[in-house]
This record gives C-alpha cells, sequence and structure tokens, in this order.
C-alpha cells in the first residue's frame, strides 16, 4: 500500500517537473519571440519617421511648385511653422 502511494507520489512528481521543463522552455520561446518584436517595432518605428518626413518634405516642394495663392499660403505657413521648431530646437539646445 505504501510502495503504491510512494509510486503514485513519485509520478506526480516526475510529471510536474516535465510540465515545469515545459513550461520554462516555451518561456524561453517566448521570450525570444518578444525581444524579436520589440527589435522590429523599433525598426518600424525609424521607417516610419522617415516616411513622415519624406512625405512632408514632398508637400512643402509641391507647395513650393505650386502657383496657386492658397498653395502659397499653404507654404508660408508650413515654413513659418519649420521656422517656430527650429527656434524651439534652438532654446533647448541652449537649456
Amino acid at each position: 500500500m505504501q510502495c503504491r502511494m510512494l509510486d503514485d507520489l513519485t509520478k506526480a512528481i516526475e510529471s510536474l517537473l516535465a510540465k515545469y521543463e515545459q513550461a520554462k522552455s516555451e518561456n524561453r520561446t517566448l521570450k525570444a519571440r518578444l525581444e524579436e518584436y520589440a527589435a522590429m517595432q523599433e525598426a518600424n518605428k525609424s521607417k516610419i519617421e522617415i516616411l513622415e518626413k519624406k512625405i512632408s518634405d514632398l508637400q512643402l516642394s509641391i507647395a513650393f511648385a505650386a502657383s496657386s495663392s492658397k498653395d502659397m499660403n499653404e507654404a508660408k505657413k508650413r515654413i513659418s511653422k519649420l521656422i517656430r521648431d527650429i527656434d524651439d530646437c534652438i532654446g533647448m539646445l541652449g537649456e
């Protein structure tokens, strides 16, 4: 009777250890995937920033190329905003 209980207990412990090792292995795999996705996210953020800058540059060049007064006013507003942004950056550098 005690031998059977001991065998059952041993089997239960072995089963728990196997499940623990499996969970540990899955955890390592998931952590590696998480790091991979985080790196991909950073790369994508960088690409988005570059593309947003290109869009902004293209919109500005289109505004300069346009001959209507509405487009020229838009170009002037954009240039004024760029100048304000540059002034803000210079101010932050001086702090």
